[in-house]
């Protein structure tokens, strides 16, 4: 199974291949303009979003939301919403088989960022969460740090997520804020992520639930939110 799963990836890159480990996916969904406002709000917010510091507490805190999200074992990891790649350094830390990070976004201006900083340890993936270029079953874990909030269809991106994890396959998501607190700060903000809102840790853990998925965690608190589930199956 791993083989198959090896041969496939490989195949899928070469296909996709430009000499940068940076990939343009066109899928033949239609944008809404919403989609649209906010791709071209991240891609403007691409050359300063790092400039934002993490305190040590934060770092900690992604240092373990990445352990826990790579169980032993895991040895391909998806990065749905990456941005500027983030969160590569905890999960080269954490995998073997670091060529198997691949980061995915929909600004190819967070991308370009991301790959000028860690170009060799993950595969940089421009594409939408709704509609992910992957066949099923790819991934042992899948991660959307930071994104859902934003997505267009959060049920639809949580069904993707799942359909291209293997059976038993960890789907974590998480913010360092809680659900309350971001979507304070969201409603203080301009433009399309003004109205974007993060459910609560046990709505969201219900949903996962109705999408088929075992929860195995749902938390949050000042500062923190955490959601887990496996794929069943």
């Amino acid at each position: 199974m791993w083989h198959s799963r090896w041969q496939w990836f490989r195949s899928w890159c070469e296909s996709w291949n430009n000499g940068t480990r940076c990939y343009s996916v066109v899928t033949a969904k239609t944008e809404s303009t919403s989609v649209q406002d906010r791709r071209s709000y991240f891609e403007q917010l691409a050359h300063e979003w790092d400039l934002r510091p993490l305190s040590q507490e934060q770092s900690e805190w992604l240092r373990e939301f990445c352990k826990l999200a790579c169980p032993p074992g895991t040895r391909c990891v998806l990065d749905v919403g990456c941005g500027t790649g983030l969160l590569v350094p905890y999960l080269s830390a954490v995998l073997r088989e670091k060529e198997w990070i691949v980061e995915l976004d929909f600004a190819m201006g967070m991308l370009k960022t991301g790959r000028q900083k860690y170009w060799q340890a993950a595969t940089w993936v421009c594409a939408d969460a709704c509609a992910l270029p992957f066949a099923p079953a790819t991934f042992d874990s899948v991660i959307m740090f930071g994104l859902l909030p934003h997505v267009s269809d959060q049920r639809a991106a949580l069904e993707e997520a799942l359909r291209v994890l293997q059976a038993g396959g960890m789907l974590s998501i998480g913010h360092l804020m809680s659900s309350e607190e971001l979507n304070a700060f969201h409603s203080q903000l301009e433009g399309p992520v003004r109205e974007d809102r993060l459910p609560a840790a046990g709505v969201l853990a219900s949903l996962l639930e109705r999408c088929g998925a075992r929860v195995l965690e749902a938390a949050e608190g000042p500062g923190s939110y955490r959601v887990r589930a496996c794929k069943v199956g």
